[in-house]
């Protein structure tokens, strides 16, 4: 089952986020390979995966008290840099364990995720929510921001 929710956080809580993820430069990101190779990357932050989190865990407070995870798996925000063209990820699973997940988007482009062949287009302010241990993959962006979303495993 797929859900897309736009507008999902107040414009005040939204733009705090945007703040912290898109319009600074103070995220410690780490280089991450796509599809294997060294010319296809993408930058993530882990805001929390077991009992690690970074000091930007509390931002998240806003997203966390509308999705009310029962437990929390990881939290992680992305960054998918612009490509001259839009490159399709490799499918993957998030885990291989039936849970929740949410992408929340926090800028408008023209990148996204496929779900079977469902494509949800990454949308400012707009949540995705999905069980991510089905098959899905990401794209890159040819918007000059980028591509940036929090993603959400939980049960």
């Amino acid at each position: 089952m797929i859900e897309i929710i736009d507008d999902y956080l107040s414009k005040k809580d939204f733009k705090r986020l945007r703040e912290i993820f898109v319009d600074t430069e103070t995220v410690n990101w780490n280089r991450c390979k796509v599809n294997g190779t060294d010319k296809n990357f993408y930058f993530t932050h882990i805001a929390f995966q077991g009992i690690h989190s970074s000091h930007f865990i509390h931002e998240m407070n806003p997203l966390l008290d509308k999705i009310k995870p029962k437990a929390l798996i990881r939290i992680k925000v992305n960054c998918y840099p612009c490509t001259e063209n839009i490159l399709k990820h490799d499918k993957h699973k998030d885990f291989n364990f039936s849970h929740k997940g949410a992408i929340f988007s926090l800028n408008d482009c023209d990148g996204g995720t496929y779900i079977n062949k469902k494509f949800i287009e990454s949308k400012a302010n707009r949540i995705l929510f999905f069980d991510p241990s089905i098959f899905h993959y990401s794209t890159s962006t040819t918007k000059k921001e980028g591509r940036i979303n929090i993603n959400f495993n939980y049960f």
